[in-house]
């Protein structure tokens, strides 16, 4: 929704930026159309004339659009981050392609046509006695374009503040703790042949075959081996009965995320200890049955009291917490779901699918080879390793759908800053060649070049500051609609909002520039020869 609505301001500050060039074109022409409607053209056969050029204009601009549109859907697709966009498909088919040139050439038309009915509308007397080139500036015209250019200002504004504040949340979201070390850790995938290992004995033997071959790499500080490891894309939730309390009617009872662990697996990811102890590698099959629940499941369902020794059953047989470690993220640094979370041990609930957690002294990547061997080790025939990624790569991944609209974001705030930079440029510009003869005048009884330049940066300065203001006004309505996908960062970030008032105050004061320099260097004696 962010998105979509920033390419309709994107799409306002471009039918603004034709509105006012039409209007500046058809002001260049007012006279030449008030004197055909005063020698008995009729006002509809201007319009048309208006109206073709509009259409051509138009049909070309909505051609390059659609042609930069092909690629830019193509290279947005190839630059954007694995699962950022999922199975998402954006073709140009007949509906898009209809659409597209719809509104396109709908905006022109629009847009174009307004300005040319305000001059086929006009006066003609008073047109007629206006004279010389003031006569095609009206101050109404002039207010117009003004007008445009400050709409232009503001809706950049709020595409800048919009930006900015999903800028800094990413920043502070790259930099949340997801309750475990990610670096120095190698990920992998093991599957196993499920006719070989069809019993429990012989999955359990193979995890601490693999586990204590890892181990012994050089190199390697702990392995481990789980079945919903954060950032897998694996795991799962179901309720679970927690021994001598009973449910009222119509209670679905306690609920957890669930996975499944061996005895490495804490210290490869370095997830803290709380209370009791990890696994060890005595909790096997024939064993008690144990559980390590992290800290927010404690709170959630043993509030004030000792979880440890107190058994809980999910499925047949009854399980007894013997641990408690630190919550960790599953999924999303930008999205952690708060839910508590019970682990099983491994070699009391094996599955022939796993993922692997190797904790290294070096490069985590230097490590594939190792990983393999060990897996090879194990089982030559009927185990396969892939997937070797490092943790931190996937802990990065998991924001790439956020960091991939962040950017679109910024390319489209980029977009509106630069239309109107130019909107108000084409304004300055023409107001300069309207003054040229009061300039040159101002120039000839003494004006200094410097207050050359500030008549007309100050006319930029106070369209600027007019768009400022009301920018900020819209920005501040919607940036509450946001505050709920911000983390970290306050909707109303009082930097963010200075900062970017500050970057559109100074672009767009540099776009005025040029003409303003120009202005100042007219020859006096020229002006007071124009027109």
């Amino acid at each position: 929704m962010v998105l979509a609505g920033s390419v309709g301001f994107v799409l306002l500050i471009c039918c603004a930026n034709v509105a006012g060039l039409m209007l500046t074109k058809s002001s260049g022409r007012a006279k030449e159309l008030t004197i055909r409607v005063a020698l008995g053209a009729r006002r509809g056969h201007l319009v048309r004339q208006v109206f073709v050029e509009s259409v051509f204009i138009a049909t070309c601009g909505t051609a390059v659009g659609i042609a930069l549109a092909v690629l830019a859907v193509r290279n947005a697709a190839l630059i954007a981050p694995e699962g950022s966009i999922g199975n998402l498909v954006a073709p140009i088919d007949r509906s898009v392609l209809l659409f597209s040139i719809a509104a396109g050439m709908m905006s022109a038309l629009l847009f174009g046509l307004a300005p040319a009915w305000m001059i086929a509308g006009a006066k003609t007397f008073a047109m007629l006695k206006e004279g010389g080139r003031s006569g095609t500036s009206s101050k109404g015209r002039q207010r117009v374009r003004s007008a445009l250019v400050i709409g232009e200002v503001g809706l950049a504004l709020v595409l800048l503040v919009g930006a900015g504040l999903f800028l800094k949340s990413l920043i502070h979201t790259q930099q949340l703790s997801p309750g475990f070390d990610a670096q120095g850790v190698m990920t992998g995938a093991v599957t196993l042949d499920a006719m070989a290992y069809d019993k429990p004995e012989r999955r359990q033997a193979f995890y601490t075959a693999l586990t204590q071959n890892l181990a012994s790499q050089p190199g390697i500080i702990a392995a481990g081996a789980a079945i919903g490891m954060p950032f897998s894309n694996m795991g799962g939730a179901s309720s679970f009965s927690i021994e001598g309390r009973h449910l009222a009617p119509g209670d679905p009872g306690p609920h957890s995320d669930l996975a499944a662990v061996t005895a490495g697996y804490f210290r490869a990811l370095s997830i803290p200890l709380r209370a009791g102890r990890y696994f060890t590698e005595q909790d096997r099959l024939g064993a008690e049955p144990v559980a390590v629940i992290d800290e927010i499941l404690a709170k959630q369902y043993w509030p004030g009291q000792d979880p440890l020794g107190a058994r809980i059953k999910n499925g047949q047989d009854w399980t007894r917490i013997v641990g408690i470690v630190a919550h960790v993220n599953r999924s999303s640094l930008a999205a952690d779901s708060g839910k508590g979370l019970a682990y099983y041990s491994l070699q009391q609930i094996s599955n022939p699918d796993v993922n692997l957690a190797v904790r290294t002294s070096g490069d985590p990547e230097a490590m594939s080879a190792a990983i393999r061997e060990a897996v090879k080790a194990a089982d030559p025939s009927n185990a396969a390793v892939y997937d070797l990624k490092p943790m931190s790569e996937l802990v990065a991944a998991s924001l790439g759908p956020r960091r991939f609209a962040v950017t679109m974001l910024l390319a489209f705030a980029a977009m509106a800053l630069l239309l109107a930079a130019i909107g108000l440029y084409g304004v300055i510009s023409y107001s300069v060649a309207q003054r040229t003869q009061e300039i040159g005048v101002r120039m000839a009884l003494g004006a200094r070049l410097t207050q050359v330049m500030w008549l007309v940066l100050s006319q930029s300065l106070r369209m600027v500051l007019s768009g400022v203001a009301i920018g900020l006004m819209a920005s501040l309505a919607l940036a509450r609609l946001l505050q709920s996908e911000l983390i970290q960062v306050s909707a109303f970030d009082p930097l963010t909002f200075a900062g970017m008032c500050a970057v559109l105050v100074a672009v767009t004061l540099a776009a005025t520039y040029l003409p303003a320099r120009r202005a100042a260097k007219v020859d006096p004696m020229v002006a007071l020869r124009h027109e």
